[in-house]
């Protein structure tokens, strides 16, 4: 009634969002859209063409700490001896870059881990401690992994780690946390 008495026309009022916020940004009820990021790595790669494999002194490799994290398994007794699991898994070349990040407070990933649930966060006192054996509810809490990236920079940055390391070059880039820094034995 209200368009015929002011001459509103429908087709163009409902070709425009009715909510606060565009269904392309946000759920019915206000949490940001999840995105897909898988395909849009495939779309990169369809766009690209395949590259020769340069030698292995050229090579940098940028490794995703937090999803090499989530895969561990058989997990050691204490969190050194994590520590030292994780580096023996880094590429033996020149130079690696070991990337993690944390969950923003009010971003997407913030709130998709508050709707799966939040776990009760693990005090790491130090190397010796134990790993706990439910490794999936502790990387399920941001504040652990926070507290497990600074103990392996610690650890890794320590005289244990420099005949491990003869000529390679080891670069972590940890948002919210420190920074970028390297680790380096010459």
């Amino acid at each position: 009634m209200l368009s015929e008495k002011h001459n509103i026309s429908l087709d163009k009022t409902l070709s425009y969002p009715l909510g606060p916020i565009p269904w392309s940004l946000a759920t019915a009820d206000g949490h940001p859209v999840k995105t897909d990021k898988a395909k849009l790595m495939h779309s990169l790669e369809t766009d690209t063409d395949r590259a020769e494999r340069p030698a292995t002194s050229s090579v940098i490799y940028i490794l995703d700490g937090n999803a090499l994290l989530q895969a561990l398994t058989n997990l050691p007794d204490t969190f050194d001896e994590l520590a030292n699991k994780v580096f023996e898994t880094l590429p033996k070349c020149e130079r690696v870059d070991f990337v993690t990040d944390t969950y923003q407070k009010d971003s997407i990933k913030s709130s998709e881990r508050e709707r799966r649930g939040v776990t009760e966060t693990f005090l790491i006192k130090g190397s010796k401690t134990k790993v706990p054996r439910d490794w999936k509810c502790f990387m399920c809490n941001s504040e652990n992994k926070v507290q497990l990236i600074k103990l392996l920079l610690a650890e890794w940055t320590g005289n244990k780690y420099a005949p491990k390391l003869l000529g390679r070059r080891i670069f972590s880039h940890v948002r919210r946390i420190a920074g970028a820094f390297q680790v380096k034995a010459d």
